[in-house]
């Protein structure tokens, strides 16, 4: 079986001064998931808060850019270990390391976001959009640091795009179990 992966780079600038967080990748997948999440969630704000603050099962979720890369149920046609409650994470958003321990207005931070799967890769355009929209702005940790992202042309160290069967750029990477699910 195989499956398809996108890798696109983006750049977070620092606005302001603050302290990097040591756990800045965790952060800011729950930054960027939020921002998509308010975007894209089709419930009236009460019941996204409550109701659909986890989107397991949401009837909405084959069309929604936010449940298909952060919170995507396991495909349907796919017999799942009943300790698998959710699907697989359709996006990473990786941080270049090391980062220095404090920010200044102008800093940046070379990000990778790598989507996984079909749905995942049809729905990254949105995800970029939201992100790189001149008017979202972000904030980071307890001093509130401001970041802004633009979408990076790759280079050729670094190169992003798809990388699926058929695709003259593309190349097979191995992939390996690393959890199992107990019955």
């Amino acid at each position: 079986m195989d499956l398809p992966v996108e890798i696109q780079f983006l750049q977070m600038e620092f606005a302001s001064r603050g302290r990097r967080l040591p756990w800045l990748g965790p952060a800011l997948r729950g930054m960027v998931a939020r921002a998509v999440k308010n975007r894209f969630c089709r419930w009236p704000v009460p019941e996204r808060d409550n109701r659909w603050k986890s989107c397991r099962g949401c009837p909405h979720m084959d069309g929604c850019p936010y449940g298909l890369t952060f919170e995507p149920d396991p495909p349907r046609d796919r017999n799942v270990l009943r300790t698998v409650a959710d699907g697989q994470r359709a996006i990473s958003l990786s941080p270049c390391f090391p980062v220095k321990e404090e920010s200044c207005p102008g800093d940046v931070v070379q990000v990778r976001m790598v989507l996984l799967g079909r749905r995942a890769i049809d729905a990254g355009p949105e995800v970029i959009r939201v992100l790189t929209h001149p008017t979202q702005r972000f904030t980071l940790g307890s001093d509130q640091a401001e970041v802004a992202f633009r979408k990076l042309t790759s280079q050729p160290d670094w190169p992003s795009g798809s990388c699926r069967p058929g695709n003259s750029a593309s190349h097979r990477m191995p992939l390996q179990a690393v959890s199992l699910g107990w019955h």
